[in-house]
């Protein structure tokens, strides 16, 4: 009898976690089996998903769909039309419980929905973004007083560029603090030295808690496991600088709280943002209403601050290492440079046009680095059409942006590093409107119009003055990211020299 009960619930056990989570519907994308709780292990034990990805994409078209751990099938969307047109409207904006246990711990979410801006789900983050956006904007996101915000940026980083000529350097993480210096003086109205104690803890903050994040880690495959192996699942080497993240911020906002007067013209991002909450005090319905205002901007920040040390910063460390790999693009782009901008002042948001070369090789490098590889995940809010298939509301969707950007249909000879790809027979620059890097749809970035600036000023300046070489051991660095949740420049050693006027 005994053995018949253990039978009977083995069968059941079975039913539910292998046969439910793995079959595959009609009209559902295709995928291989996965095994009984652990899914397609054999992706999860490979170098890494977006290589993992790559073969089932071969194998199964794509788009495909797969078990990731114990839970239901996701589907990997790595087609251009597809993707635009499935996250053009609402139904593809909301973010999976899967990756919403996360946010109770850093978001003040409740494990379906969180506060901010990346979490946030419906009314709630529509006007969340859509205020943010115009608060950012006041203060020069995307306006000429921007530019010399970041202009100031370079200015004090090339000073500390010139001590360092002729020394071996190392550039992952070396943007960090001048780029997050112009969000944040936007945000906070002040900002901060390069060498800023504090905010170079934050800022190793925000690398921890990217290089941690791994989403082949127990805790992201299997959440629960935080509560019995904290330490072993990967859940408080993640937690330790999300707090130091978070306190940081706080204490930003006790200080501005302190002396904010809300009959005043705001400082900046932040007195604008408690301008509103103090103008929701008879709103209830508001996401700046109250205590969840206050939230909202806490964790706002927290976003913002993530996109800006992740984007730029780590887009321009990949700039350099492509730019000691490929020095002959490296020597057309400061020939444009020279002839069209000159030597003796920095570059400016309106040379853009003149400078067709660099353009198309940044646009490359946002190709080839494709940073955001696999997006931010959505579940579908209702049953939703794929090209040929259908998925049902509750389903999991991965926006596979490489599978993409290195999609030989759309970018031809996809594994070459090559800027004239963006370019006419003329030598004008060409854009390329499948060129996603920066994601499609509602939840496009956020930033894009400051990290694109940012890029441009930086990376151009950077040309101008110096020209990067390998390291004094004359090897020349590895191209391959780290890859953990995004695509991250690989730790490596460059060295450069002033450029001859």
């Amino acid at each position: 009898m005994f053995l018949w009960i253990v039978l009977v619930l083995c069968v059941l056990f079975l039913y539910k976690y292998w046969y439910l989570k793995t079959r595959i519907p009609s009209k559902f994308p295709p995928g291989p089996i996965g095994l009984p709780v652990v899914g397609c292990y054999d992706i999860l034990s490979g170098p890494n998903l977006n290589a993992s990805f790559a073969r089932l994409h071969q194998k199964y078209g794509s788009v495909f769909s797969v078990n990731l751990g114990p839970s239901d099938r996701f589907v990997i969307i790595g087609d251009h039309d597809i993707l635009v047109e499935s996250f053009k409207d609402m139904s593809l904006t909301t973010r999976p419980e899967i990756i919403q246990w996360f946010n109770v711990y850093s978001r003040y979410g409740d494990g379906h929905t969180a506060r901010g801006l990346m979490f946030s789900e419906g009314d709630e983050w529509l006007e969340q973004r859509r205020v943010t956006l115009r608060h950012l904007r006041d203060f020069g996101f995307g306006k000429t007083g921007m530019e010399a915000l970041i202009l100031n940026e370079i200015q004090e980083l090339l000073e500390v560029m010139e001590t360092e000529i002729g020394t071996d350097v190392r550039f992952k993480g070396k943007f960090n603090s001048s780029i997050i210096n112009v969000l944040w003086t936007i945000m906070t109205g002040r900002r901060c030295s390069l060498n800023d104690p504090k905010m170079q803890e934050v800022i190793h903050a925000v690398d921890e808690v990217v290089s941690q994040s791994n989403p082949t880690a127990l805790v992201n495959i299997f959440p629960p496991s935080r509560h019995v192996i904290p330490g072993l699942s990967g859940f408080t080497a993640i937690m330790i600088p999300i707090r130091r993240m978070i306190a940081f911020i706080q204490d930003t906002l006790n200080d501005h709280q302190a002396s904010h007067d809300p009959n005043a013209e705001p400082r900046d991002f932040i007195d604008a943002h408690l301008n509103k909450i103090h103008e929701s005090e008879s709103n209830p319905s508001s996401s700046f209403h109250g205590q969840i205002g206050l939230q909202n901007l806490e964790v706002s920040m927290l976003d913002l601050f993530f996109a800006g040390v992740e984007t730029t910063s780590n887009v321009l460390s990949f700039s350099v290492l492509y730019m000691v790999n490929f020095p002959d693009i490296q020597e057309k782009m400061f020939q444009e440079i020279k002839a069209k901008i000159g030597l003796y002042r920095l570059p400016s948001m309106n040379d853009r046009p003149d400078t067709p070369y660099t353009e198309a090789v940044i646009q490359e490098i946002l190709r080839y680095s494709a940073i955001a590889a696999l997006g931010i995940f959505r579940v579908s809010s209702r049953d939703v059409q794929l090209g040929p298939y259908q998925i049902p509301k509750g389903t999991t969707v991965f926006s596979n942006l490489l599978a993409v950007l290195r999609d030989p249909k759309i970018f031809p000879d996809p594994e070459k590093f090559d800027p004239t790809r963006f370019l006419d027979k003329d030598g004008n620059f060409q854009k390329n409107e499948k060129n996603i890097a920066f994601g499609t749809g509602k939840r496009d970035c956020l930033g894009k119009s400051l990290a694109l600036a940012e890029f441009y000023i930086f990376f151009a300046a950077l040309i101008q003055k110096f020209e990067f070489l390998p390291p004094s051991s004359g090897e020349i660095p590895d191209l391959e990211p780290d890859t953990t949740f995004i695509r991250q420049a690989p730790d490596f050693m460059a060295s450069f020299k002033r450029r001859q006027l």
